[in-house]
């Protein structure tokens, strides 16, 4: 049940990057592939930024014996992106 309902939101979530919303017709190949390319270098340009960050709260917490501290705030931010992701992936 999970893996119908995990391939379902993923259908719809990439919706967008093959059909055209006004027209409901397949986007052009070239288009399609475009679109595949921009959200992978947004995916990167993210995990660009925030890698120096996790790794200084890594360097400073865990030796401290802080570990549980900074598995929290990573969760909490982890958290934070996800509900802010989904307020505005929807209409």
């Amino acid at each position: 049940m999970f893996g119908i309902l995990f391939k379902k939101q993923m259908t719809e979530l990439f919706k967008s990057y093959f059909f055209n919303r006004k027209t409901g017709k397949l986007r052009p190949k070239n288009q399609i592939i475009m679109f595949i390319i921009l959200f992978i270098g947004i995916l990167v340009m993210i995990a660009n930024s925030f890698s120096p960050m996790v790794k200084m709260l890594a360097s400073s917490l865990i030796p401290a014996g802080h570990s549980v501290l900074y598995f929290e705030l990573l969760g909490a931010l982890s958290l934070g992106f996800g509900l802010f992701g989904s307020v505005f992936s929807s209409y």
